[in-house]
Parts: C-alpha cells; structure tokens; sequence
C-alpha cells in the first residue's frame, strides 16, 4: 500500500486541472498547448516550493485543508438543514403549552430542549437524516443521553416537567430560557396550596384564607372545582413503581433499611391502600364521613384523562377499603368513632 504523498494531495487541492492539462500537453497543439505547457509549469514550481518544506510543515497544510472540507460540508448540512421540516415555522414549540402538560415522554423532551414541537419532530422523521444533517445528529445525541439518564435510574420515562427541569439544573443541561420560565410560572401558579392554607380555602367556600377569590392562577382544590388536573393520578402511579422499584434495588444490592425489614411483602397491599387513601383525601378533598362527596367522579374522571377506566362501583370499594387504614378517631367522651 502506497504511502501518503502530501505534496501530490496539495498540489491537486491548488491546481484540480493538473491532470487534464497534462493530457493536452501530450496531445494538444497550437495555442490549446500552449496554455496546457503554462498551467503545468506553474503546478511544477509550486510543487518544488512544497518539496522545500519540512515534513511537519507540510502535514499542517494538509489538515489546514481537511478542515476547509470540514467546515464545508457542515456548511452544506446547515444550507439545507434550513430547508428541513424541522426548521419550518409549525415546527417550533409552544413551551407554555407544553409546560402545563402531566408529563412528557424523553423522546418529547429531547424536541423541547432544542426547542421543537414534539409533536412535529419525532425519532421517526429524524432518524433517517442521521449521517446527513447536523440538526439530526444532535437529537439523536441528546436522546442517547436522556436514554442513558433513564437506564441510570435518574430519569422516568414519562417524566413531569417539574422532575425533568430539576434534574436538567442539577446536571447543568441547558434547556431554552423560555422552556423554564413556564415550567416555572406552572410551578408557582398552579400547583395545590399547602395544607394549612386548603384548610382555610374550604371554610371560605374556594376563596383564599381573607376570604377573597381564588386567584385565577391557582387551581381550587380538586373536589371542589370539578377539575382536578391529570398530574395527580399520574403522579400517585408512578409513586407506587418508584417505591417497588426502590425496594428491589435496595434487596438486590443486600441494603436494608428499618422501613423495609419491619415491612414484608405480605403487607403491600395494605401499604397501597394506606397511599390510596392519603392520596384521596389530601388531593381530592375526600372526607370517610362524608355520605356525599365527589371524590368519585373526580378519580374517574382522571382515569379516563391518562387512557385508563374503572367503573365509580370499584373506586368506591378501593375507597371504602383503603378507609378502614385509617386509625381510630376518639370523640369528646373518649369513644371510638371508627374502628
């Protein structure tokens, strides 16, 4: 295998008609000739001038001219990288939209950092311009670091967009300024008031606790407004998957914990209806002494939101099931109210 001839490779990168004036010298006539004899010669001293450099000086010129190549074909990408559907005005995403969303799947987050609709800008239409497109390469590099982040433990795929812009800061990934500032204001906006204050919004009827309206930004508490958002079923599930996970790692790696030695796994259905009517009762506003409520309806309602179905007759047992957890109530004569 012959070696690389630097000058030869230079040589051609100044003067790509060499080889064909060369041709006509050897067959040409007349002026033809003539101007084919004046282009070699002046290949001939520049190839005599490149002769006299020393060896790194020419393998600098060398890769001086591989990354003009470099960056010419990157320029080409971009040209028409900005003809592509992805840089087509639909194409870009509506973060305020997609920051109210329950969660995302880290396909839809790889398209939100680079700040496109995932719902445009999918696996399935980038994957094939890998290799051919830099916009491409770096989705694909993106989605093989959440991909990653996911196997690690780090991430759930779906994710709420509260959980993934917290493990973006932690981490130091860059999301759109744009992309934070709603997640941010959802974050103030419309998540649940705390206890004590929902405590005070119910005695004044949905206001605040001076009695005024809520503000529009704020979400009344579920069982009230009718409307309780998605994320709570959302949320509760994956609750559950990440405890059970939890608790198989901790068993696979030989850790224990007090919690789970005093905890056998005969327990866990009790342990799931302990959380079902916590949840219940802090989100949905559910009250065991209540006979009407609308706690019910809610749950299928979200149900239904996330593609799910139980009919009220089952949320009502679980309901009444998970009820029976709850400790004993003492009135004022120091009898039990529930037992």
């Amino acid at each position: 295998m012959s070696s690389f001839d630097a000058v030869e490779f230079l040589s051609m990168r100044m003067f790509p008609a060499k080889l064909v004036n060369q041709a006509r010298v050897e067959v040409g006539d007349g002026k033809s000739r003539e101007d084919a004899e004046a282009y070699i010669e002046k290949v001939e001293i520049y190839e005599r001038a490149l002769q006299a450099l020393s060896d790194e000086s020419l393998m600098a010129m060398v890769e001086d001219e591989r990354q003009q190549d470099v960056a010419l074909l990157k320029e080409q990408e971009e040209q028409l990288d900005r003809h592509r559907f992805f840089n087509e005005p639909k194409a870009s995403a509506n973060f305020a939209r997609w920051a109210k969303r329950p969660c995302w799947t880290l396909e839809e987050a790889t398209a939100l950092i680079l700040g496109k609709n995932p719902e445009i800008v999918d696996w399935a239409h980038i994957e094939p311009l890998i290799g051919v497109s830099s916009f491409a390469a770096r989705f694909a590099d993106i989605r093989r670091h959440l991909t990653h982040a996911q196997a690690n433990g780090q991430l759930f795929d779906p994710v709420s967009p509260d959980t993934f812009l917290t493990w973006a800061r932690e981490r130091g990934v860059v999301l759109p300024q744009a992309l934070e500032g709603c997640i941010d204001d959802r974050r103030s906006g419309t998540f649940p008031v705390p206890e004590a204050a929902e405590t005070k919004a119910d005695a004044n009827a949905g206001g605040d606790a001076s009695g005024q309206a809520a503000s529009p930004e704020r979400a009344a508490p579920p069982n009230r407004s009718g409307e309780t958002s998605s994320d709570t079923i959302i949320c509760f599930t994956r609750e559950q998957s990440r405890l059970r996970v939890m608790a198989e790692r901790m068993k696979t790696a030989g850790t224990s914990t007090k919690d789970i030695e005093e905890e056998p796994r005969a327990d866990e259905p009790e342990a799931l209806l302990k959380m079902t009517i916590a949840m219940a009762i802090g989100r949905y506003g559910f009250d065991p002494d209540s006979g009407r409520n609308s706690t019910v309806t809610d749950i299928v309602r979200d149900l239904e939101k996330v593609g799910l179905s139980l009919s009220p007759a089952t949320v009502r047992k679980w309901l009444r099931e998970a009820t029976a957890c709850l400790p004993d109530r003492v009135d004022e004569d120091g009898k039990a109210q529930r037992g």
